[in-house]
């Protein structure tokens, strides 16, 4: 049996992670692939050896992107013709661009599709004429496709036309992977309180508005605090005018991009990640696997991930005043942040396991694989 996974880029987002995590846990598909958009040659040399160390072959298609151009028709012929040649059993496509390009190709080229949404163009932050466009599109798409994977039940709305597709399966994560070192409650012994941030600097992640938050609390002079931010993008260089300009230098460390972010979970104290969407979040899961609250937004299926006042606190988008104000309560009191940070950990263990998040994909392809025989 053969089995193809299309994301956009080659790059270890969450998508691609969960794309990851399903192939090397498909132990009945004999021929394993992965079709991956525009990228660097650096960025295709890491993504093809991540891969090829679980028997997936990674194919390439720069003609696959991020931006809508005349690119996405070629990409579409493209797609079509590899997936007629190769006649694949399944074709999963991952995230927006495939959901709609791939989803169209591969249907048309008589394969079983599934389509995992991890995100919605149709947001909230864009513009009405912009969502009913992106709505449209994506309602078009959705008739290519025989399965329909939300990452939370906050989209189930948006797809009711479509209920008979859909199922919801939530994230999870490997954490038999995942490696404790020292004491993770060791150095919050110390008076300093240390902040996490871990994402892309982009417009979703809102990395500005944490900067505008932590200031506030800063210039109360009342706290030892630190920031970490773990993460490159388009805004990088506007948080760093920003701390240069603010005089957070003594305050703030911007890192870059980690391949290993544990050690940074472990020595911290809050993780904090002022989103304005967000369709789920591994980033939660993983810091509350380390017993990290978490201080987000209230948007999407983050309160699915984080329990406002159990495991973490959630607030507003945009609003820099009431993030600090949510930070200042973990802040204050290391006791909650302890009791939050140990009911993070056994909620995500508990309800975010790679186990349950593969035994409903496989439910999924053997149901597809059954129709088709």
């Amino acid at each position: 049996m053969k089995i193809l996974h299309i994301v956009v880029l080659p790059v270890f987002a969450g998508a691609q992670k969960i794309s990851f995590s399903i192939l090397e846990n498909l132990n009945d598909f004999e021929n394993k692939y992965i079709l991956c958009g525009e990228g660097t040659q650096k960025e295709y040399a890491e993504f093809d050896a991540e891969f090829s160390k679980i028997n997936t072959t990674v194919l390439h298609n720069k003609n696959l992107k991020r931006r809508i151009g005349l690119h996405d028709i070629i990409a579409l012929i493209d797609i079509y013709r590899l997936c007629k040649r190769e006649k694949y059993d399944i074709v999963h496509t991952h995230s927006t661009k495939p959901g709609i390009i791939a989803r169209i190709a591969a249907k048309l080229a008589g394969c079983q599709v599934v389509h995992t949404v991890h995100g919605i163009a149709f947001h909230e932050n864009e513009t009405f004429i912009k969502r009913i466009i992106y709505y449209l599109i994506e309602f078009f798409s959705t008739l290519f496709c025989d399965k329909l994977i939300l990452v939370n039940r906050f989209y189930g709305k948006y797809y009711s036309f479509f209920s008979n597709k859909i199922k919801v399966i939530h994230n999870g994560i490997d954490f038999s992977k995942i490696t404790l070192g020292h004491d993770a409650l060791q150095h919050r012994e110390d008076k300093r309180v240390d902040l996490l941030f871990v994402g892309r600097l982009d417009e979703q992640k809102d990395p500005l508005n944490l900067l505008k938050s932590f200031k506030l609390l800063i210039d109360e002079k009342q706290y030892s605090l630190y920031l970490r931010i773990i993460g490159t993008g388009e805004l990088y260089s506007i948080c760093e005018k920003y701390i240069n300009g603010n005089n957070l230098n003594d305050y703030v460390s911007m890192l870059g991009w980690q391949s290993n972010v544990a050690p940074f979970y472990e020595t911290s104290d809050i993780l904090c990640i002022p989103s304005i969407y967000e369709a789920f979040g591994l980033v939660f899961v993983e810091a509350g696997f380390f017993s990290l609250p978490s201080v987000s937004t209230l948007v999407e299926g983050i309160p699915e991930v984080i329990l406002n006042n159990k495991t973490g606190i959630l607030v507003r988008p945009k609003s820099p005043e009431e993030f600090s104000s949510a930070l200042r309560i973990l802040i204050n009191d290391s006791l909650l942040r302890k009791n939050m940070g140990l009911a993070a950990k056994e909620w995500v263990t508990e309800e975010f396991s790679l186990v349950k998040m593969i035994e409903s994909y496989m439910s999924i392809y053997k149901e597809l694989l059954s129709i088709k025989s």
